[in-house]
């Protein structure tokens, strides 16, 4: 009830928090779910992955702060106090794709 699903690509769920800060979801109800938040400009933040027990166990932030000189980089678990890590190409790879069909989706629905 915290997030309004506004559109879904395979596994992965595009969805906006409905009140307060930006935030990727903590669970999810569905095993292996990736979900990709939106900001308040209706751009991808993060996209966050979740295991078999329903918990974020990866968080990529594709917009934000740096960390070092990298956007995106991804975090592991809840925590993200620890420096961001490189992401590995099969990871970019996702993100490109991901943002390259919200943004088609966008541009369609604008129309």
């Amino acid at each position: 009830s915290e997030y309004t699903s506004v559109a879904q690509f395979g596994n992965i769920k595009v969805v906006r928090r409905n009140d307060g800060n930006t935030t990727a979801p903590l669970e999810t109800r569905t095993r292996g779910r990736v979900y990709a938040t939106l900001d308040k400009k209706d751009d991808i933040k993060f996209i966050s992955f979740y295991d078999e027990e329903n918990e974020r166990y990866k968080t990529i932030d594709v917009k934000g702060p740096k960390h070092g000189d990298l956007l995106p980089h991804k975090h592991f678990g809840y925590e993200h106090g620890e420096a961001g890590y490189e992401l590995s190409s099969k990871e970019n790879k996702l993100v490109e794709r991901t943002i390259s069909l919200w943004e088609n989706r966008k541009k369609k629905n604008s129309k």
